[in-house]
């Protein structure tokens, strides 16, 4: 049996009423709901590569989070962000050099759904 390919996705908060500080606590409260999703792997915070003046560069930046999934797994895990987000978190599926985004924020879940089988597809072609 072959191993089956995985892609990475990168999972954005969409909240622009928040302020920073608040999207750092939901980010962290929305990071260990993202935890208990079957089929994701490897999620984890995105780290700040350019820390402001004074830092140490410890910091997270607030509203992303990043993981692995299976390509055959892609639809069920991203319904599952979008209800565990309350359909405010974009996603960016990620293979090799190509990215697509997906935007769900305020999508119905079968225009969600749709949105992400296109964009297996097309992962898949490439």
């Amino acid at each position: 049996m072959g191993s089956l390919s995985k892609v990475r996705i990168i999972i954005t908060l969409n909240k622009p009423h928040l302020d920073d500080q608040e999207l750092e606590r939901e980010t962290e409260e929305f990071y260990e709901e993202m935890l208990k999703v079957n089929g994701l792997e490897q999620v984890k915070r995105i780290r700040d590569t350019t820390p402001l003046e004074g830092e140490k560069g410890g910091r997270h930046l607030p509203g992303l989070l990043e993981a692995k999934v299976e390509e055959d797994n892609l639809e069920n895990v991203r319904r599952e962000v979008s209800e565990r987000s309350g359909k405010k978190a974009n996603t960016t599926i990620v293979k090799d050099t190509e990215k697509i985004p997906v935007e769900g924020h305020n999508r119905s879940s079968e225009d969600l759904s749709e949105a992400v089988e296109k964009a297996a597809q097309k992962l898949l072609a490439s």
